[in-house]
């Protein structure tokens, strides 16, 4: 399902997932949206924190190059999230981001460069 209002500052949902008016952010994820598997939307450049917590049917995501930030709490509680693949080439991971996520078992970064990941962020 997709929905839009006309009006330029209102925000709009698909599949359930509520993004900004010009698709540049991601505000909610529904906790309880049936989605196994996610991929980013390639437009997106700004996830805030804890806008996949609690997700518990969330197991695999994959986030694009445009985000070079993941920020605490993002996925605090997703406690069936196996793996996270991140394909910016710099990537900055805060603390806490990963918070009880106790299942995640894969890390896949596309960069040549080491992220840079706060002590606490797993």
């Amino acid at each position: 399902m997709f929905s839009k209002d006309n009006n330029v500052n209102s925000n709009y949902q698909n599949d359930g997932i509520l993004y900004l008016n010009d698709n540049s952010e991601i505000i909610c994820f529904p906790p309880k949206l049936n989605k196994t598997n996610f991929l980013v939307p390639l437009s997106i450049t700004l996830i805030e924190s804890y806008v996949f917590s609690f997700c518990d049917m969330l197991e695999t995501l994959m986030i694009p190059s445009a985000i070079n930030q993941i920020k605490s709490n993002i996925f605090n509680k997703c406690k069936n999230l196996k793996t996270i693949i991140i394909t910016s080439d710099f990537i900055i991971i805060q603390n806490e981001a990963f918070l009880h996520c106790s299942n995640l078992e894969y890390k896949y970064y596309c960069s040549y460069e080491t992220p840079l990941v706060a002590l606490d962020a797993f």
